[in-house]
């Protein structure tokens, strides 16, 4: 019973920290979810991806006040435990690394920032094919980066592939669309 107890409170800890998150109540959420790490912690130890995904969540949170190097290190650390718990090709992993290299272009290193995003990138066409919706928004991730390099010939080859992706497997009207179509007219106006 008092394992259950634990548990609904580390569920509800969890799910204020992440509607606080959606509201823009940022720091309430980070004190919640700062609880939730210290009990899941409490109950598993520093691993596991519960553990794991409580860091990330963490880091998420800090990542959006701009607590950049903090968020950094709960991000490394979540990426630890989720290998040390075989969960690379997760999509939890994927989310932790997303996140990380969202941390590494706030940070101005670009170059890490792409380094993480062709790993998901690879990682996810073995997961889900080459033409899945998911693999569109890390193209346009991708193209974003590419453009912060400078690459501009590049950035415009990732977002007409995110496009045509998801073109072919969206809505018309999708946000996803809409964001690669802005993503592509601020770098016609780069150039």
């Amino acid at each position: 019973n008092a394992y259950n107890n634990l548990q609904q409170r580390l569920h509800t800890l969890n799910n204020l920290g992440l509607a606080l998150q959606r509201l823009d109540r940022l720091d309430e959420a980070e004190r919640y979810l700062r609880e939730s790490l210290r009990l899941y912690r409490a109950r598993h130890g520093d691993e596991g991806p519960q553990v794991a995904m409580a860091h990330s969540r963490l880091g998420d949170g800090l990542r959006r006040q701009g607590e950049l190097a903090e968020a950094a290190e709960l991000y490394e650390r979540a990426l630890e435990l989720l290998r040390a718990s075989g969960d690379e090709d997760s999509r939890a992993f994927s989310l932790t690394r997303a996140g990380l290299a969202l941390v590494r272009q706030d940070q101005g290193e670009f170059a890490v920032a792409d380094r993480l995003w062709r790993q998901d990138l690879e990682q996810l066409r073995a997961r889900r094919g080459p033409d899945h919706p998911e693999v569109a928004r890390l193209l346009n991730n991708l193209g974003t980066n590419a453009r912060f390099l400078g690459e501009y010939q590049r950035a415009e080859e990732l977002f007409a592939e995110a496009l045509r992706i998801q073109r072919e497997k969206l809505p018309a009207e999708h946000l996803a669309t809409a964001t690669t179509l802005h993503n592509l007219a601020i770098l016609e106006m780069s150039l």
